[in-house]
Protein backbone atom coordinates (compact mmCIF):
# COMPACT_ATOMS: atom_id res chain seq x y z
CA UNK A 1 0.00 0.00 0.00
CA UNK A 2 2.29 2.56 -1.64
CA UNK A 3 0.99 6.42 -0.64
CA UNK A 4 2.24 9.50 -2.56
CA UNK A 5 2.21 13.30 -1.70
CA UNK A 6 2.18 16.08 -4.17
CA UNK A 7 1.34 19.27 -3.37
CA UNK A 8 1.83 23.74 -3.24
CA UNK A 9 2.23 26.25 -0.69
CA UNK A 10 0.94 29.74 -1.99
CA UNK A 11 0.77 32.63 -0.13
CA UNK A 12 -0.52 35.72 -1.57
CA UNK A 13 -1.39 38.98 -0.24
CA UNK A 14 -3.63 41.87 -1.85
CA UNK A 15 -3.96 45.36 -0.69
CA UNK A 16 -4.07 48.99 -1.24
CA UNK A 17 -2.58 51.45 1.23
CA UNK A 18 -3.99 55.47 0.98
CA UNK A 19 -2.77 58.23 1.93
CA UNK A 20 -4.38 62.01 1.75
CA UNK A 21 -1.99 65.08 2.04
CA UNK A 22 -2.01 68.77 0.93
CA UNK A 23 -0.68 67.77 -2.65
CA UNK A 24 -3.48 64.81 -3.55
CA UNK A 25 -4.10 61.63 -2.76
CA UNK A 26 -1.52 58.51 -3.16
CA UNK A 27 -1.34 54.93 -2.99
CA UNK A 28 0.49 52.44 -2.66
CA UNK A 29 -0.94 48.93 -4.07
CA UNK A 30 0.80 45.71 -3.57
CA UNK A 31 2.09 44.75 -7.25
CA UNK A 32 2.40 40.57 -5.44
CA UNK A 33 6.63 41.09 -5.60
CA UNK A 34 5.95 39.15 -2.58
CA UNK A 35 3.84 36.32 -3.89
CA UNK A 36 5.16 32.92 -2.26
CA UNK A 37 5.15 29.39 -3.66
CA UNK A 38 6.77 26.46 -3.02
CA UNK A 39 6.03 22.85 -5.18
CA UNK A 40 6.50 19.65 -3.35
CA UNK A 41 6.91 16.46 -4.76
CA UNK A 42 6.63 13.08 -3.18
CA UNK A 43 9.60 11.68 -1.16
CA UNK A 44 12.06 12.16 1.41
CA UNK A 45 14.09 14.78 0.67
CA UNK A 46 14.76 18.65 -0.42
CA UNK A 47 10.88 20.23 -2.25
CA UNK A 48 9.67 16.55 -0.87
CA UNK A 49 7.90 14.84 1.74
CA UNK A 50 5.54 11.79 2.23
CA UNK A 51 2.96 11.92 5.22
CA UNK A 52 0.22 13.89 5.23
CA UNK A 53 -1.82 15.02 8.75
CA UNK A 54 -5.11 16.71 8.87
CA UNK A 55 -6.52 17.11 12.12
CA UNK A 56 -9.73 19.42 13.45
CA UNK A 57 -10.42 19.68 17.10
CA UNK A 58 -12.77 21.77 19.77
CA UNK A 59 -10.93 23.05 22.15
CA UNK A 60 -12.47 24.99 25.64
CA UNK A 61 -12.12 26.32 28.95
CA UNK A 62 -13.01 22.27 30.08
CA UNK A 63 -10.91 20.18 27.64
CA UNK A 64 -7.98 22.98 27.73
CA UNK A 65 -5.24 20.99 25.30
CA UNK A 66 -4.48 18.78 22.51
CA UNK A 67 -1.15 16.92 22.20
CA UNK A 68 -0.17 15.96 18.83
CA UNK A 69 2.42 13.11 18.71
CA UNK A 70 4.57 13.62 15.60
CA UNK A 71 6.92 9.96 16.15
CA UNK A 72 4.22 7.23 16.55
CA UNK A 73 0.90 8.34 18.14
CA UNK A 74 -0.55 10.56 15.07
CA UNK A 75 -2.39 8.70 12.41
CA UNK A 76 -3.11 9.84 8.92
CA UNK A 77 -6.41 10.27 7.04
CA UNK A 78 -5.86 6.36 6.17
CA UNK A 79 -5.22 5.63 9.45
CA UNK A 80 -1.59 4.40 9.17
CA UNK A 81 0.62 5.67 11.92
CA UNK A 82 3.09 8.77 11.10
CA UNK A 83 6.91 8.63 12.60
CA UNK A 84 7.82 12.01 11.75
CA UNK A 85 11.60 12.63 10.76
CA UNK A 86 10.81 16.17 10.21
CA UNK A 87 8.23 18.55 9.41
CA UNK A 88 8.07 20.49 6.09
CA UNK A 89 4.78 22.48 6.67
CA UNK A 90 2.86 23.32 9.38
CA UNK A 91 -0.44 24.96 9.55
CA UNK A 92 -2.56 25.95 13.07
CA UNK A 93 -5.84 28.09 12.49
CA UNK A 94 -7.63 29.25 14.95
CA UNK A 95 -11.14 29.57 13.74
CA UNK A 96 -12.99 30.93 17.07
CA UNK A 97 -16.28 30.39 18.47
CA UNK A 98 -19.09 28.16 17.47
CA UNK A 99 -22.26 30.60 17.43
CA UNK A 100 -25.58 30.17 17.89
CA UNK A 101 -25.82 28.85 14.22
CA UNK A 102 -22.85 26.55 14.58
CA UNK A 103 -20.50 28.77 12.70
CA UNK A 104 -17.52 29.88 13.86
CA UNK A 105 -16.36 33.16 14.03
CA UNK A 106 -12.83 35.61 15.47
CA UNK A 107 -14.08 36.09 19.35
CA UNK A 108 -12.08 38.06 21.62
CA UNK A 109 -10.07 36.33 23.73
CA UNK A 110 -10.82 32.86 22.24
CA UNK A 111 -6.84 32.22 21.92
CA UNK A 112 -4.28 29.66 21.58
CA UNK A 113 -1.05 28.29 21.86
CA UNK A 114 0.97 26.15 19.79
CA UNK A 115 4.27 24.63 21.06
CA UNK A 116 5.80 24.10 24.85
CA UNK A 117 4.43 20.72 25.99
CA UNK A 118 4.77 19.50 29.20
CA UNK A 119 6.90 16.71 28.23
CA UNK A 120 8.83 16.13 25.09
CA UNK A 121 8.49 19.10 23.20
CA UNK A 122 8.92 20.08 19.64
CA UNK A 123 11.36 22.92 20.45
CA UNK A 124 12.82 22.77 17.02
CA UNK A 125 10.06 25.19 15.37
CA UNK A 126 11.24 27.35 18.27
CA UNK A 127 15.21 27.43 17.61
CA UNK A 128 15.70 24.73 19.92
CA UNK A 129 13.81 25.99 23.03
CA UNK A 130 11.02 23.22 24.15
CA UNK A 131 9.11 25.66 26.45
CA UNK A 132 8.36 28.46 23.55
CA UNK A 133 5.00 28.80 22.72
CA UNK A 134 3.24 31.15 20.00
CA UNK A 135 0.23 32.96 20.51
CA UNK A 136 -2.74 32.06 17.48
CA UNK A 137 -5.44 34.71 18.28
CA UNK A 138 -8.83 34.20 17.56
CA UNK A 139 -9.30 34.31 13.68
CA UNK A 140 -5.85 33.47 13.45
CA UNK A 141 -3.71 31.55 11.21
CA UNK A 142 0.83 30.15 12.32
CA UNK A 143 2.18 28.70 9.00
CA UNK A 144 5.73 27.55 8.70
CA UNK A 145 7.15 26.26 5.79
CA UNK A 146 10.86 24.61 5.29
CA UNK A 147 11.22 23.04 2.20
CA UNK A 148 14.87 21.79 2.23
CA UNK A 149 15.81 19.80 5.34
CA UNK A 150 12.39 20.76 7.14
CA UNK A 151 11.93 20.96 11.51
CA UNK A 152 13.49 17.91 12.93
CA UNK A 153 11.43 15.85 15.31
CA UNK A 154 13.13 13.40 17.86
CA UNK A 155 11.05 10.39 19.15
CA UNK A 156 10.76 10.11 22.59
CA UNK A 157 12.84 13.73 23.38
CA UNK A 158 11.51 16.28 21.03
CA UNK A 159 8.70 14.92 19.28
CA UNK A 160 4.95 16.59 20.64
CA UNK A 161 3.04 19.63 19.70
CA UNK A 162 0.38 21.01 21.65
CA UNK A 163 -2.06 23.23 20.75
CA UNK A 164 -3.76 24.59 24.09
CA UNK A 165 -6.91 27.37 24.70
CA UNK A 166 -5.49 30.06 27.01
CA UNK A 167 -8.62 32.33 25.82
CA UNK A 168 -10.74 33.43 28.86
CA UNK A 169 -13.70 32.10 30.03
CA UNK A 170 -15.99 35.27 29.15
CA UNK A 171 -15.05 34.56 25.50
CA UNK A 172 -17.56 31.78 25.53
CA UNK A 173 -17.76 28.25 24.00
CA UNK A 174 -15.83 25.82 21.73
CA UNK A 175 -12.85 27.14 19.89
CA UNK A 176 -12.59 25.59 16.53
CA UNK A 177 -8.75 24.43 15.68
CA UNK A 178 -7.55 23.18 11.77
CA UNK A 179 -4.26 21.26 12.12
CA UNK A 180 -2.33 20.73 8.54
CA UNK A 181 1.42 19.40 8.44
CA UNK A 182 3.34 17.21 6.39
CA UNK A 183 6.80 15.96 6.29
CA UNK A 184 9.09 12.98 6.00
CA UNK A 185 8.30 9.23 7.47
CA UNK A 186 11.53 7.18 7.00
CA UNK A 187 9.08 4.24 7.93
CA UNK A 188 7.08 5.30 4.63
Amino acid sequence: MGRTFTGTITQRTDFTYVASTDLGTTSYVDDDSNYFSRAFTSGAGENQANRLYVGRFVLNAASTNTLLDLAGALEDIYGDAITMQDVKFLKVRNRGVRDEDGDYNPTAGADITVGGADSNAMGSIFYGDQEAKLLVRSGGCFILVAPLDGYPVTAGSQDVLEIEYVGSEASGGDVMVDVELFGDDLTA
